[in-house]
């Protein structure tokens, strides 16, 4: 599943509480939230050669995103990327590892889908519709419109 909308439609709770319905029902299934952003950096933390407790971390929080029975994928393009496609292609990596291993996998972002293949390219876009059901949260930022 993929949602998407603009900031504060609650894409994130959404997604949540679906992995916690997943974890009600299914007990002994192993459920994963991570942020993207946060995801990347434990990639990039696995970069040397000496292995120290944040390199341990970020192997096991990397490990957990890839075999967890479900997993939330949570803002994707609100992470940095270069001209070295580095992101792009981790992104993916990851998914289609999950889609192939039928571990389902829910994504949230801002990007509308028409727009996915400018930011993330012809492959993941090609790739997207396979593996994705996309679903739209509309409305305003309940987080701007709450009292």
């Amino acid at each position: 599943m993929m949602f998407f909308g603009r900031n504060g439609t609650r894409k994130s709770t959404l997604a949540a509480n679906v992995l916690t319905e997943i974890q009600y029902l299914s007990p002994s299934y192993r459920i994963y939230y991570i942020r993207f952003s946060d995801w990347k950096r434990a990639l990039t933390d696995t970069f040397t050669k000496e292995e120290t407790e944040r390199t341990g971390i970020a192997r096991r929080m990397l490990k957990l995103a890839e075999l967890s029975h479900a997993l939330v994928l949570d803002d994707i393009g609100q992470e940095h990327r270069t001209a070295s496609g580095f992101t792009e292609s981790s992104l993916h990596e990851l998914l289609r590892v999950r889609y192939e291993a039928a571990r389902p996998t829910i994504v949230t972002t801002n990007i509308d889908p028409d727009m996915m293949r400018g930011v993330y390219g012809d492959s993941f876009e090609s790739f997207r519709h396979d593996a994705f059901e996309t679903y739209p949260l509309l409305g305003p930022d309940t987080r701007k419109t709450r009292k």
